[in-house]
């Protein structure tokens, strides 16, 4: 029959304490370090200003892959038949105007994340961003400070991750910016 031995025990202990403090102080450093983002949160037709560029979100609608088919008949072919009952797109339309001739924030399309009940989406449906935009032909680092473009903006949900609850609400927002300033667009009448 083996025995415990007390000193080891004792020197095990005295070492996860160790341990547990170095990982605390280090927690508190860097939580001083980085606080939490300052808030900025914006409505449907409201003017913000990001990267040396002004944007003015428009227009929001929520509707199944079936409906949205019919509604944009450029999209065929790029949307599979076999998820129509297991996804919704989700369409943002904004103005997109040139403000600063010397600032531009080059990877602006990634930072739409399409935030709801549950999920966060990156702007996913690339193949749908140029039939829904077939105007848009300018690349957006070469617009010239005062020039707008329009552009529509898709996103994908598929349902199959979420709750009958979180379908049933209607709530969602965009995030521009996470840090050190969060910057959210409510696209819904109850922002987030």
């Amino acid at each position: 029959m083996r025995t415990k031995n007390p000193k080891r025990s004792r020197w095990l202990l005295i070492g996860c304490g160790v341990a547990f403090l170095v990982w605390l102080a280090g927690f508190i450093t860097v939580n001083r370090m980085f606080p939490e983002p300052e808030e900025k949160n914006y409505q449907l037709n409201e003017t913000l200003s990001i990267g040396g560029m002004e944007m003015t979100f428009s227009n929001y609608q929520k509707m199944s892959v079936k409906d949205f088919r019919a509604a944009h008949p450029e999209v065929e072919g790029y949307l599979s038949p076999f998820t129509e009952d297991e996804q919704y797109v989700v369409t943002v339309e904004l103005d997109l105007t040139r403000v600063d001739p010397e600032q531009y924030e080059t990877d602006l399309m990634t930072l739409f994340i399409l935030e709801g009940p549950g999920f966060a989406s990156y702007m996913e449906m690339m193949e749908l961003f140029i039939p829904l935009n077939p105007d848009l032909q300018v690349d957006l680092t070469q617009l010239k400070p005062g020039e707008t473009v329009h552009m529509v903006v898709p996103y994908l949900i598929n349902d199959l991750y979420l709750t009958e609850e979180m379908k049933q609400e209607d709530v969602f927002s965009l995030v521009l910016s996470i840090y050190p300033t969060r910057t959210t667009v409510a696209l819904t009448s109850e922002p987030k």
